[in-house]
């Protein structure tokens, strides 16, 4: 159209049937910015700074009160992190293993308390490490973001943040012109204990790597409006859509990755939507009354060590049924001994051209968000869909009180 030379007004028609039926100011919204966004991919009007470049997941917030906070403490003991430093002058404590940083936030009076009020203990924002926030905040501007400016003390740093559709938080971390890190800057960092012991631990942790992707539950017919968004202001590629069992009915799941991402860089994040509210998607949906973060996967270069650790540590990883390991000595070649060790530590596994991938999930806490321990050879990028079924119907046989023994392929 534009080489035919016509420079007039462009509009949006709608013929997606979720935005039929959704409200007339939400579709306004979110179709001012996918025009906006056609537009600059055509080359018409001024364009757009260019997408950030996102090199991982700098940390994950947790809104929490008092006791939610010494609950959410005692797990992330037994996962191996350890309590790194206090805020300066808010209610918030740093949790770290290797390359992860976890925030507990109990400020009153603040975004994360709003936050825990309206859905109780839950990951309230998110830092994405990028390569110009300033230019990332520009973009996200030229797209009509809302930002979000937090309250910072003297001396403390001030991290731009857009919201999310769901109004979680997505703060744009970019040391490159700083002297000191934000956890400098912004905390009172505790010395670590020699040979990196813990109080609590008879043997250093082996240490995570990063954050290698962070799954989102979200309410059925908004999957194209998180798409759209992560899609325009970080440009991210969506993947193909898997449909996934669970015992109370399907789950449809889609990832948005950043496109420099490959193991242990960049940003995973498959979102996943149901119509049924009795599925693990649905239920976390109507618990925490919206959108959120569903589960966080960890990444370790040794996964059958680590969770031997963690295990002994008393860490609730998820038992997995015995038949499991029997189907899967059908579905792949793996050696007596392989299955074996997979089978001790209850790990579940998953391959394809590239490579392979082990992977362990812990029980929910308070029923909500739960944690994975991931570990990616050789060029494997996918996430292990194919076993999210035996998640699923573990976890419901453990809410209805039952020890798995059994799962239905």
């Amino acid at each position: 159209m534009l080489a035919s030379g016509y420079r007039g007004p462009l509009s949006l028609e709608i013929f997606n049937d979720e935005f039929r039926a959704a409200p007339a100011r939400q579709n306004a919204l979110e179709g001012l910015p996918s025009l906006i966004h056609d537009e600059a991919e055509a080359g018409f009007g001024p364009g757009l700074p260019a997408a950030p470049v996102c090199r991982g997941v700098e940390f994950l917030e947790f809104a929490v009160d008092a006791a939610a906070r010494e609950k959410l403490s005692t797990l992330l003991g037994s996962l191996g992190f350890r309590h790194a430093g206090r805020h300066r002058s808010k209610d918030v404590d740093l949790y770290r293993q290797g390359g992860v940083n976890l925030v507990l936030n109990s400020e009153e009076d603040s975004a994360a308390s709003e936050h825990f009020q309206m859905h109780g203990p839950s990951v309230c924002a998110m830092a994405f490490t990028v390569d110009d926030a300033a230019r990332t905040v520009a973009r996200a501007e030229a797209l009509r973001c809302v930002l979000w400016r937090e309250r910072v003390g003297d001396g403390e740093r001030r991290i731009p943040a857009l919201r999310a559709p769901d109004g979680t938080l997505i703060y744009l971390v970019d040391d490159k012109d700083a002297r000191r890190s934000i956890w400098e800057d912004d905390f009172h960092l505790f010395a670590e204990e020699p040979a990196g012991r813990t109080s609590d631990t008879p043997s250093p942790p082996i240490p995570l790597l990063g954050i290698d992707h962070v799954a989102q539950a979200l309410p059925f017919g908004r999957m194209d409006s998180f798409v759209l968004f992560y899609r325009t202001v970080f440009g991210f590629v969506p993947e193909s859509l898997w449909e996934l069992p669970d015992p109370y009915g399907l789950i449809r799941s889609r990832a948005l990755v950043s496109p420099d991402a490959d193991p242990g860089h960049g940003v995973r994040l498959p979102l996943n939507i149901s119509e049924s509210r009795r599925t693990a998607t649905g239920r976390f949906v109507s618990a925490t009354s919206g959108a959120g973060v569903h589960h966080i996967a960890f990444a370790t270069a040794d996964a059958d060590r680590l969770v031997k650790d963690r295990l002994a540590a008393g860490a609730p990883f998820l038992p997995i049924p015995a038949n499991y390991y029997d189907d899967l000595a059908v579905k792949h070649p793996l050696d007596d001994a392989m299955l074996a060790a997979l089978k001790e530590r209850e790990l579940l596994y998953d391959r394809d051209e590239q490579g392979e991938f082990l992977h362990a999930y812990t029980d929910s806490f308070d029923d909500r968000f739960f944690f994975e321990m991931v570990e990616r050879r050789g060029g494997y990028r996918q996430f292990g869909a194919v076993n999210a079924a035996v998640r699923m119907a573990v976890q419901a046989q453990l809410r209805e009180g039952a020890r798995p023994e059994l799962y239905l392929d």
